[in-house]
This record gives C-alpha cells, structure tokens and sequence, in this order.
C-alpha cells in the first residue's frame, strides 16, 4: 500500500497507517485499511451488500455462477492466477474476489463503499487483503499488480477515465486488466 495522496510508503502502527511523507493518517478498523470517509456516496452499495451478503457468493449459494462470468469476462483460470497478485477493483460483497483467490491469486479487494466488511466475512484465506479506498485514487504503489479486474462497477462511478487511468497505474508492465460494464 501507498498513501493515496503522495505515493510514498505507509507505516503501519496497528490502528492506523500513516503516510512517511505528507503525514496524512488512515485508521485500520476491523483489519480493513480506510482511505475513504465512512459515510459517503456509495454507501447505498454498502447497505445492500452487508444486508445480502452472501446472495452471490458461490460458496455460500451452492452454485458456480460468480466463477462461470469471471472466467467468461476476463478470460483467465487458475493457471492464469495462481500465485499472481490481482486487484478486485470494486470488490463489493467479494463475488469475484473468491474466485480469485479459489484460483490462487494473492489478492487486494477494494470498494469505496462498507461492502468491504460483507467481504471480510465471505472471504477466506489468508493471502487477502480487503481495503476500503477510492479507485479514482487508489492507496496502491505504481506498477503493483499483475492481474486488474473491474467488473460491472464503472458505471456506477462519476469519473470512470480518471479510474481506468489510475487502475492502469498500478498494472505492471506486461500485465492483464479487464474492464467490464
């Protein structure tokens, strides 16, 4: 992670991780890094995901609708992933995030929105981190990933250039990113 603001590293005390340059401060509540006011416009989001957390999570449903339209979309599978470090860009609940991480990618899942506590709860594993941030300025050093997903989650944004710009950002060279709407 990287501070949003500036770039530069973050130092983690436990509660809060703070910015080593500009001396911005981030809380850490519930293991979840906040870079976003708690009440904001997404919250709408937040409500309908933690109220149906688990409605299209296909561990929880029994059915493998969630991992039949990730590989359709991006195209990738478990060879593709395993070991690779992937973006959930806009995780939501974490529909898409467990795929990933079912196909053993080392995962960073991000939502503006309180939706990421329904996915700290209906993901599992450790190689996970849940942070909730804005796309438009994600807390991400350049160049991080080596897999980028945004599914279905542009649309309900005011500036999907300046976020597909800065999800660009932080794929590597030579990485993969897909953008579905």
């Amino acid at each position: 992670l990287a501070c949003p603001a500036c770039q530069q590293p973050l130092k983690n005390s436990g509660s809060e991780l703070s910015c080593t340059s500009c001396v911005k401060t981030f809380p850490i509540i519930s293991a979840i890094p906040r870079f976003v006011p708690k009440e904001n416009y997404a919250e709408s989001f937040g409500l309908q995901w933690n109220r149906f957390a688990s409605t299209q999570i296909d561990s929880k449903v029994g059915t493998n609708r969630s991992e039949s339209r990730f590989s359709d979309e991006t195209l990738w599978n478990k060879e593709s992933l395993n070991g690779k470090l992937v973006l959930d860009a806009g995780c939501g609940s974490g529909r898409f995030s467990e795929i990933a991480l079912k196909f053993g990618a080392s995962l960073i899942a991000v939502d503006y929105s309180s939706a990421v506590e329904a996915a700290q709860k209906n993901l599992s594993g450790t190689d996970k981190l849940i942070v909730q941030g804005d796309l438009a300025s994600l807390p991400i050093s350049n160049e991080t990933f080596d897999y980028i997903y945004c599914i279905g989650v542009l649309q309900h944004t005011s500036e999907p250039a300046r976020i597909v710009s800065e999800l660009l950002r932080c794929l590597k060279v030579g990485g993969e990113i897909t953008l579905t709407f």
